[in-house]
């Protein structure tokens, strides 16, 4: 999908909300509403198709969306969380667009105990080691949660696998089953990459710390709106045999197991989700290649010690992993 220079138009930003039921719009009325020419329309509509937005021209009517697309809603979302957990949230930001998720609750200042972030595209979204993290219109559920911790747990370099249990817990509820974890942060199902985990971090050392977590999930997905991905993937919708998951749904439960996670976190550190963690590594018992330095090392995934590490064993013996590239063949879900 080609990046994107900047924020959704207001004209595009109504264009998709007029289009998102999946009723054919006629391109001459939206010219009148909006104040624009035809041409000018049309130009935007192809803007939309290069963000992954799959758009077809209806023969003297004018355009639809090639399926309904929910749109994502503060209201549903917060009316559908526990009230407890709802009354916590300072600030809940739901751009049409933005760069990053996580960006965007870190130019905000620091603070509040719980702030959320979720956006229905993302042009400039980031995955691990600086790499692009593409979000088509629609497709992915891009959440960002920021949390404070009175002070860091002493493990807390683990926090992104704690999170992609805490992530594979709330799918396992919607009913994707068998979600395996890659180490450090990818979720899979059968071998397939199904979303992601980045942590930033802001605060003092000993004192109180923001962490804001961030969890992409693949929802509904076209083939040709990820076509720069270099890796094998799937998307909820493939794995629950469902057109249309429910976006506000997905986005509701991640933040209930997000939230609920943290704070065992905070209070017991990585422990707690070592068992469940183990359960759903991929890499466990398999032939891997780790990356040091430039360097690739290849030996056998013994799983993770207690503070997060993969313990790999090589020719030589055994070593511990802190961070690096990994990577197995035809690994299972």
């Amino acid at each position: 999908m080609p990046e994107s220079s900047g924020e959704l138009t207001d004209v595009q930003n109504h264009l998709v909300q007029a289009l998102a039921g999946g009723a054919v719009v006629s391109g001459a009325a939206l010219a009148h509403e909006l104040g624009v020419s035809r041409t000018a329309v049309w130009k935007q509509l192809r803007q939309l198709v290069e963000m992954g937005v799959q758009l077809l021209p209806v023969r003297g009517q004018g355009y639809r969306l090639a399926a309904p697309l929910e749109l994502l809603d503060r209201e549903a979302i917060l009316h559908a969380l526990p009230s407890e957990l709802a009354a916590r949230i300072g600030a809940f930001h739901l751009p049409f667009a933005v760069d990053s998720t996580n960006l965007e609750l870190l130019r905000q200042p620091a603070g509040t105990p719980l702030r959320l972030c979720l956006a229905e595209f993302q042009w400039a979204g980031r995955g691990r080691r600086g790499r692009s993290w593409q979000s088509p219109l629609g497709g992915q559920i891009p959440l960002s949660l920021a949390y404070t911790f009175a002070a860091l747990p002493a493990d807390f370099s683990a926090l992104g696998l704690a999170v992609g249990v805490m992530a594979a817990s709330a799918l396992r509820q919607l009913g994707a089953q068998e979600i395996g974890l890659k180490w450090p942060n990818d979720l899979h199902w059968q071998g397939r990459k199904l979303g992601g985990v980045l942590i930033d971090v802001r605060g003092e050392t000993g004192g109180p710390c923001e962490v804001v977590v961030g969890v992409g999930v693949n929802v509904n997905l076209a083939p040709e709106a990820l076509g720069q991905v270099d890796q094998p993937w799937t998307d909820l919708s493939r794995i629950l045999g469902v057109a249309r998951p429910h976006r506000n749904r997905i986005a509701q439960q991640l933040i209930v197991d997000l939230v609920q996670g943290l704070d065992v976190f905070a209070d017991q550190g990585l422990a707690p989700f070592l068992a469940d963690y183990a359960a759903r590594d991929v890499l466990a018992g398999r032939v891997v290649r780790v990356e040091q330095n430039g360097q690739w090392y290849e030996g056998t995934a013994l799983g993770v010690d207690k503070r997060g590490a993969l313990r790999v064993r090589h020719q030589d013996g055994i070593r511990s992993y802190w961070s690096g590239e990994v990577s197995a063949r035809a690994l299972p879900g």
